[in-house]
């Protein structure tokens, strides 16, 4: 995929949210990805950490994500108190449109 489509893939992802002027959405996204990638979990506190965004933020970011269908949260972790964000088989479809490398769990 040339650039130019990419990029309007990316904007298009993120113009479909609430919250146009962000780029917290996309940062998520591809911080879900990575995690993905890598076999890794990934908790709401450390995607908190790694966006640098207040958790009352990102919260509501992850929520939006969750309403269009990109990501889910789950509780699939030994201490059940940890929310694990998990990408969705919608927002897998989207970053291998983009042209991601995106293994399969």
């Amino acid at each position: 995929m040339n650039p130019n489509a990419a990029i309007e893939l990316i904007l298009h992802f993120r113009n479909g949210l609430g919250s146009n002027n962000s780029v917290i959405p996309v940062l998520i996204a591809l911080n879900v990805l990575l995690a993905e990638g890598r076999g890794e979990p990934l908790s709401v506190k450390l995607l908190a950490l790694n966006v640098g965004c207040s958790l009352p933020i990102l919260t509501k970011h992850i929520s939006e994500l969750k309403e269009a269908g990109f990501v889910t949260l789950n509780s699939q972790s030994p201490d059940g108190r940890v929310r694990l964000v998990v990408p969705t088989e919608k927002l897998k479809a989207l970053a291998i449109a983009i042209g991601l490398d995106i293994k399969p769990t």
